[in-house]
């Protein structure tokens, strides 16, 4: 049975315990819909883009946090890790252009 942790930023983190496995499992959840609903209005519209440079993706902050560890943990450089994470087709809602990065 997954315990309530905090709420914070929009950001609601639960804990749960499996114990078939015996691990904890912190989860980080938020919603994400305005955030998406701005990145496709942007890409729509051609708003991201400049003369010399293109915002091309809008990740919120707690997602980023996230990957950062993960690339920590498995020793993956930042910049490698966004590039694939940003040109991943499951993660265009993240996408403000369709430029590859």
């Amino acid at each position: 049975m997954a315990e309530f942790l905090s709420h914070h930023g929009g950001v609601t983190t639960t804990m749960d315990y499996d114990e078939s496995e015996d691990r904890l499992i912190i989860k980080n959840s938020g919603d994400v819909s305005g955030l998406i609903d701005r990145n496709k209005a942007i890409k729509n519209d051609d708003l991201g883009r400049g003369h010399e440079m293109q915002l091309v993706a809008s990740v919120p902050i707690h997602v980023l946090a996230e990957l950062q560890a993960m690339w920590k943990a498995n020793d993956i450089d930042p910049k490698v890790g966004m590039r694939a994470f940003l040109n991943d087709p499951d993660m265009a809602a993240f996408r403000t252009s369709e430029t590859k990065v």
